[in-house]
């Protein structure tokens, strides 16, 4: 199989995961996961990442207007935030909500579009994929 579709499989045993209401710091992982390993193959994570950066195009100068503060600033704010609460919801002492299943694939996201303002995270994807890889082949 390939990282890709890895990626896929996680995603999907992810959202079954979500649904049914069990497992939930191993589905909110599972997606993240998921995403990073299909990086920017699919059609609805290209278009999310789009949609995230248009989003921060529209916004982030609208943001750092009413704050004073530069956008990329802004970026860096909301995915520290968002970071926060998915590292502290995956915590072996806290246990995982519905909202940290979405948040970990937010955070996902961002990072495959490329967007972390943690240089080294945006090679996360490529990163990830090359490791599978290189474990498949022995």
């Amino acid at each position: 199989m390939t990282p890709q579709e890895i990626g896929a499989v996680l995603i999907a045993l992810s959202l079954c995961a979500y649904f049914t209401g069990k497992f939930r710091t191993i589905s909110a992982v599972a997606v993240f996961a998921g995403i990073i390993l299909t990086g920017l193959t699919g059609w609805i994570v290209t278009h999310t990442a789009m949609l995230l950066g248009w989003v921060s195009s529209w916004a982030g100068p609208w943001i750092a207007s009413a704050t004073g503060w530069t956008a990329a600033t802004v970026g860096a704010v909301f995915f520290a935030v968002v970071a926060y609460f998915v590292i502290h919801d995956w915590a072996p002492r806290n246990s995982a909500k519905k909202r940290t299943y979405w948040l970990s694939a937010l955070l996902a996201l961002i990072i495959v579009a490329g967007a972390a303002p943690i240089v080294a995270l945006n090679q996360l994807p490529s990163s990830a994929q090359t490791g599978v890889t290189t474990v498949q082949g022995g």
